[in-house]
């Protein structure tokens, strides 16, 4: 037992992060420079369950900016307060390792995308979606956004992801060019709301979302995690996004990006690899069109119906 602390995994990633702001409203501009430092610790895996932990610390090079905590109200607003907190802690388990206990007594298992082990009863199916598809404009009309304008759909998963959200309040002052469907999480939502409500533009931020098609219908592309579901949704709408697949849980969702790798129907970034400069470029390249083949290709991909494939595999 004491090999799952001594093989396990420390991380440490350390950011510089620098913005400025001009408001006309203020008779100082901000300037923001603070040192972002996550420490964390990944458990070796013991019977398929692993912890982890992770602290997060920002500190304040300079401090000309209201950070929304330190009082300097006489300048703009650049939502990034100093202080140390747990970012978060949670215990996993290799859902893989799951499926082969209950592979025992299941008829059928059905997959969406071939699994890494073989079953004897695996079923490959189709994942079901809502065939309801609005148009775009009145999907932009019912949520009170622009027609016009270009929609970036945030997605973090069924539960939010902190690393998405985190990376996309950093981008915000750069997005000026797009409005934002941000789906935050339930444990996320009062944090990234507020630091949008200190920036300009239409947007929309949600805890969670029981209208996705409206979601969807109206967007022109997407930066989300690599879940089964999402995936299948992504590609019935036909949305170009950047994938960004969360790296634990037996990194099964870099497997389920890999579909969109050839031929090339998504751009995919590894969390590891992640850099703001290269987020923001893909974006960009996204809502401008600049990549027709890769929106060629993504309306090629047929992952999701509408639960005619699983109700005939389910009787036959």
């Amino acid at each position: 037992f004491s090999e799952v602390f001594s093989k396990g995994t420390p991380t440490l990633d350390l950011r510089l992060r620098q913005e400025s702001v001009s408001d006309d409203n203020f008779s100082k501009d901000a300037d923001a420079l603070t040192l972002r430092a996550r420490l964390g610790f990944k458990t070796a895996s013991w019977n398929g369950f692993s912890a982890v932990v992770e602290a997060e610390g920002v500190d304040a090079i300079n401090d000309r900016y209201n950070s929304t905590a330190n009082g300097n109200t006489s300048f703009p607003t650049v939502a990034d307060p100093t202080g140390t907190e747990w970012n978060q802690a949670y215990l996993g388990w290799d859902s893989g390792k799951g499926t082969a206990l209950l592979s025992c007594f299941a008829d059928k298992i059905f997959f969406m995308f071939q699994p890494r082990r073989k079953y004897k009863n695996s079923v490959l199916c189709k994942f079901p979606v809502s065939a309801g598809k609005p148009g775009r404009d009145e999907a932009r009309s019912r949520l009170g956004l622009d027609p016009g304008k270009p929609l970036i759909l945030i997605l973090g998963g069924s539960q939010g992801s902190s690393f998405i959200n985190d990376l996309v309040l950093r981008l915000l002052p750069r997005l000026g060019f797009a409005q934002i469907v941000h789906i935050t999480g339930e444990a996320d939502f009062m944090r990234v709301n507020a630091a949008y409500a200190a920036h300009k533009g239409k947007h929309l931020i949600l805890p969670a979302c029981h209208y996705m098609s409206i979601l969807y219908s109206a967007a022109d592309a997407a930066v989300s995690r690599a879940g089964a579901g999402t995936l299948a949704d992504l590609a019935f709408y036909k949305i170009p996004s950047l994938l960004i697949p969360y790296p634990l849980a037996g990194a099964h969702q870099e497997k389920n990006a890999d579909f969109f790798s050839d031929p090339p129907s998504a751009i995919i970034i590894r969390q590891a690899e992640v850099d703001e400069d290269k987020i923001l470029t893909a974006i960009e390249d996204l809502v401008s069109d600049n990549f027709w083949k890769l929106k060629e290709n993504l309306a090629k991909i047929s992952l999701s119906d509408d639960g005619a494939d699983l109700a005939a595999k389910l009787t036959a």
